[in-house]
């Protein structure tokens, strides 16, 4: 008896050790939508609303991604938390695919 015990002691010590305890992982980065399209969103470190990327680019020193994501309801100007899915491309802007988006309500 007490040896089983002892393995499913250590079998609930490696779920919990494999499945990270049940907390979810810090965001990959977070900002602002700058532009949506149906295939993913431009997402910046900063607030603009009403211009285009290709407007502000040559101005803009911050950073910025394309998050290839389905995600319905993103709207410009909004902040958002992202979690990544994979690589990130270093272009300018950063291109990568987006495992999840957070709107982050703001006051």
């Amino acid at each position: 008896m007490k040896h089983r015990m002892n393995i499913v002691i250590v079998f609930t010590l490696m779920v919990a050790v494999l499945t990270g305890c049940g907390g979810s992982a810090p965001p990959d980065g977070e900002g602002y939508v700058l532009e949506k399209t149906s295939t993913g969103v431009l997402i910046i470190d900063r607030r603009i609303v009403d211009a285009k990327w290709n407007e502000i680019i040559d101005d803009y020193d911050g950073d910025a991604i394309v998050l290839r994501t389905n995600k319905i309801g993103l709207k410009q100007g909004q902040k958002v938390r992202y979690w990544l899915d994979g690589g990130v491309n270093t272009s300018y802007p950063a291109q990568a695919f987006a495992k999840k988006i957070q709107i982050i309500n703001e006051q």
